[in-house]
């Protein structure tokens, strides 16, 4: 999971990189960015806690810990 977070990073990094050569405006960059990078953290955070229910207590129930 943590691969995945990162290899998605690598690749909004790269993507805001062409999109600087190209011009666009910075501030919108940042927006994207931010917004991209905040829906795969948790996400992420989401995946960990279902599958750490899941482990504990066989999957029928959801997680005891609240998702943050």
């Amino acid at each position: 999971m943590l691969i995945y977070a990162i290899a998605v990073l690598l690749v909004l990094n790269v993507l805001t990189h062409d999109a600087v050569v190209e011009q666009k405006s910075r501030l919108s960059l940042i927006r994207y960015w931010f917004i991209g990078s905040s829906i795969l953290l948790s996400g992420c955070v989401r995946r960990v806690n279902i599958g750490y229910g899941e482990a504990r207590y066989g999957g029928n129930r959801r997680s005891p810990m609240p998702l943050g």
